[in-house]
């Protein structure tokens, strides 16, 4: 019995070592499609009663196999985000709607199920009234940092949680432009790996 149990472990143990690290999806040049939900609200005098949700899809592709070593060690990604639904309020709900067509992310790949991740991304929104109220502009310009971290499932599977500071402003489209200088947005989302 003793003996079977040993070679059962062993088996076992030749299984579970060739199986890929979790991770492994991201250290190397590889395509991810995500969805993802969020909220948050505006910070400071200027932000003050600017609240949102948003969902939206992200394409997106790893760009080189990692580079660097310890805890920096990582690689780059672009992504291009598609959001459909960006409601804002400021004195009622106004429906919106944007895009992210530059999303650069490093993802610090030491880690073999959780990895954290830094972003840099810049977009624009439209709404259906102007926004901030006003003699401003329905279209808005919006740029972002933040960070997060995935939690892989399998090699294929990811979610992440992240949160994000963001800049909003019209860039003098409308006559106006008080923009929400600093607003803070979290996300939760799930991604696949190709």
């Amino acid at each position: 019995m003793t003996r079977k149990l040993f070679v059962l472990l062993m088996v076992f143990c030749a299984f579970a070592s060739a199986q890929e690290i979790p991770s492994d999806s991201l250290r190397k040049p590889n395509w991810n499609k995500g969805v993802w939900v969020g909220g948050g609200t505006g910070l400071g005098e200027e932000g003050d009663g600017f609240q949102f949700v948003n969902a939206g899809f992200r394409l997106s592709r790893v760009l080189m196999r990692e580079r660097g070593s310890g805890r920096f060690r990582g690689t780059l990604e672009y992504g291009f985000d598609v959001i459909p639904l960006y409601p804002v309020h400021f004195d009622r709900w106004v429906y919106g709607g944007g895009m992210n067509p530059v999303v650069l992310k490093w993802n610090f790949t030491s880690g073999k199920r959780i990895v954290p991740y830094g972003e840099l991304s810049a977009g624009f929104l439209i709404h259906a009234e102007n926004i901030p109220p006003g003699d401003t502009s329905q279209v808005n310009f919006i740029e972002g940092i933040g960070g997060g971290f995935q939690v892989f499932r399998n090699p294929k599977h990811a979610w992440y949680l992240g949160a994000k500071v963001f800049h909003m402003s019209n860039a003098s489209l409308g006559r106006t432009n008080p923009g929400v200088n600093t607003s803070l947005q979290f996300t939760m989302g799930y991604t696949w790996f190709k």
